[in-house]
């Protein structure tokens, strides 16, 4: 029970991390609307905003598959989606951060990439990597990666910044 109520605990701790990433993601995106000079980068911006809102949704639509879950009523969802497609528009969605900071931010990887899993947990995953790369990169940049190994039937992600890193223990 304790080990229920500690997962419990730390799922919600994760969501509101993330919940709070996208809304700074948004913010960022809402002030740079604001700043943009022609009508094109104005509807740039306000796709940016669209794409991140999305996100948003996705998450409390998880938040709220979840509760299911706890009450017995939750069936896990895979679907087929590009992983490409989903990290190209997550670097999109944080580039007003990326710029804020003066850092570069790119994506790197194989134009398509099919997957059948849980694209809400592998935005998750991906957008804490990259909020906390670019929250501890002071100078310099950060790069997303993708890459599959067909040879060994697996796909990987990696996420590289310019900055101090983690402590080796």
């Amino acid at each position: 029970m304790r080990e229920h109520i500690r997962q419990r605990g730390e799922f919600l701790r994760a969501t509101s991390y993330d919940l709070r990433g996208s809304f700074g993601v948004i913010e960022g995106a809402a002030t740079m609307l604001n700043l943009m000079d022609t009508e094109e980068d104005r509807a740039d911006m306000l796709s940016m905003l669209q794409r991140n809102l999305r996100q948003v949704t996705q998450m409390l639509t998880q938040l709220l598959d979840y509760s299911r879950q706890e009450a017995g009523q939750e069936q896990v969802e895979r679907s087929n989606f590009d992983v490409a497609d989903v990290l190209r528009e997550l670097v999109a969605g944080f580039q007003p951060m990326a710029t804020e900071q003066n850092l570069t931010l790119h994506g790197v990887g194989p134009e398509t990439l099919p997957l059948d899993g849980d694209l809400v947990k592998l935005r998750r995953i991906t957008q804490n990597l990259v909020l906390n790369a670019l929250k501890y990169t002071q100078t310099g940049g950060v790069k997303v990666i993708w890459e599959l190994n067909e040879d060994d039937n697996y796909w990987r992600l990696s996420v590289h910044g310019t900055g101090p890193g983690l402590p080796r223990r």
